[in-house]
């Protein structure tokens, strides 16, 4: 899934990974030999204390949202939901403030990070699926077809665990319809 994300892979210089002793006062046990991600400015500036933890999980949502499949995902989405429960929300609020702005790519991480933080969130998958269909209409006007329909597909599967989830919403279902026509038209057909 991550090579075909809308970003490369320099998200990562980014982050760096501590251990943190296991008798430390920490706001979730977990596993020895858990490793936690950290920004590397908070890393530098030897955050401590309650923004160490606030800075963790900002780092974690960050590499859920980028890498899905990280090897630690199910860790860090077992701490963020009981460090604090409304990280979920609070990620998808972010994701819509930055697809209101124009920052699909950045909207896009954050409603992934949601997703997985909170499968059942239903807005979560919509607004996932509503920022990839706006990133391959922008990329099919811009001329890249393959990449457009690339992300029309992903539009499909948001979209289709949407309207799973609730299947009275009617957005979701319209723009799944225009979505799954898209793909299916030749590429002289779309309107480019």
């Amino acid at each position: 899934m991550q090579e075909h994300q809308p970003w490369n892979e320099n998200w990562q210089q980014q982050i760096v990974y501590v251990l943190i002793a296991y008798n430390a006062d920490l706001p979730v046990k977990m596993p020895l030999g858990f490793t936690y991600p950290l920004f590397l400015g908070s890393a530098k500036q030897q955050v401590k204390g309650e923004q160490l933890w606030e800075n963790i999980a900002d780092a974690m949502v960050y590499v859920l949202g980028h890498q899905p499949d990280h090897s630690q995902a199910k860790g860090y989405i077992y701490w963020l939901n009981a460090y604090n429960s409304s990280i979920p929300q609070e990620t998808l609020a972010k994701g819509i403030e930055k697809a209101t702005q124009g920052y699909l790519e950045n909207a896009i991480w954050l409603f992934q990070a949601a997703v997985l933080l909170n499968p059942q969130m239903v807005e979560g998958h919509f607004n996932l699926g509503l920022a990839y269909y706006r990133l391959g209409m922008i990329r099919e006007q811009k001329g890249n077809v393959r990449e457009g329909a690339y992300y029309l597909q992903q539009t499909i599967q948001y979209l289709e665990n949407t309207v799973e989830l609730d299947p009275n919403m009617r957005l979701a279902c319209s723009l799944l319809k225009d979505a799954q026509e898209r793909i299916s038209l030749p590429t002289e057909e779309k309107n480019i």
